[in-house]
């Protein structure tokens, strides 16, 4: 019969002393790996979210509330002067009136007229020191105001009171953006109708030319725009210009439109790296889901 070594142990090389050794060795490498899985789950996950909320609050193109073309307004001008010029100017007074500036230029001295602003259903003058109803001032000159919220549309009447050539009459809105809309890619403008009215059906004008109507508009970086479809005749960091011809009678409005082509492209290519980056995130927290998991499979 062998004899056990001397202390009467097991020999620390025989294979039951080896097999205890690797299993000891095994049960604490099985906790070292599934820690190194759980923690790279953890940066898959962080960065999956990183990723994520940089692509929506930096990187993603902002949303823009869809845009509608405003609808325009009419403007109905009686005198028995020739008509040479009608000059608009759109501004906001406050960021919730605007001002519609119109001066008209006769060929020659005139005497007083009458000037009609009608505005868009929907929208309502700021009447200030005007009235209500029907009502003529001592000196012959009117001022009537009056606001329907809906059809028919708001009127507001008032006396051309020329000092020899010109005349010149303010109307206030409530609006916030009066006659225009935009959100950096698209732009609109509407030019008013027209409606040119001469006692006994004269001549807009004296010569060959017809009257000419100039538009100004407050528009954010209206030379960005490309304004193709209706040119203007000046453009500048903050106001589009547009100048037409009027004829006797009725003169149609119409919707000049805008696209900044290079807002556009830069938009377009903001939005297909935001896809990849959401793509990436993506992959990322899948990736980490699956990882997580793994850590907990039995070996």
């Amino acid at each position: 019969m062998a004899e056990l070594p001397e202390g009467g142990t097991a020999d620390l090389d025989s294979p039951r002393s080896l097999s205890k050794e690797g299993e000891s060795q095994a049960s604490t490498a099985r906790p070292r790996s599934r820690q190194r899985k759980i923690v790279f789950a953890a940066i898959l996950f962080v960065v999956g979210i990183a990723l994520s909320l940089l692509t929506l609050l930096v990187v993603y193109p902002p949303q823009e509330g869809e845009i509608t073309p405003p609808q325009y307004s009419g403007i109905d001008i009686n005198t028995a002067a020739p008509i040479d010029e009608l000059d608009i100017g759109i501004s906001q007074l406050t960021p919730n009136i605007a001002k519609v500036d119109i001066e008209i230029v006769a060929e020659n001295k005139a005497d007083a007229g009458v000037i009609t602003l009608q505005l868009p259903a929907g929208t309502t003058f700021d009447c200030a020191g005007a009235h209500s109803t029907g009502h003529v001032t001592p000196e012959g000159e009117a001022n009537i105001c009056q606001n329907y919220p809906r059809r028919p549309q708001s009127d507001w009447v008032k006396t051309l009171a020329f000092s020899s050539y010109y005349a010149q009459d303010t109307f206030l809105v409530h609006a916030r953006s009066f006659g225009v809309s935009f959100d950096g890619v698209n732009a609109y403008a509407a030019v008013p109708e027209v409606l040119l009215t001469l006692p006994g059906g004269g001549p807009v004008g004296q010569g060959p030319e017809s009257a000419d109507l100039g538009i100004r508009f407050r528009i954010p970086n209206a030379a960005a725009y490309d304004w193709s479809s209706f040119p203007t005749r000046e453009l500048t960091a903050s106001t589009a210009v547009w100048e037409e011809s009027l004829n006797l009678g009725s003169n149609p409005g119409r919707v000049a439109v805008g696209i900044n082509h290079a807002q556009q492209s830069s938009d377009d290519n903001l939005t297909f790296i935001a896809g990849a980056l959401i793509g990436i995130a993506g992959a990322a927290l899948l990736t980490s889901g699956q990882e997580f998991f793994h850590a907990f499979d039995k070996e």
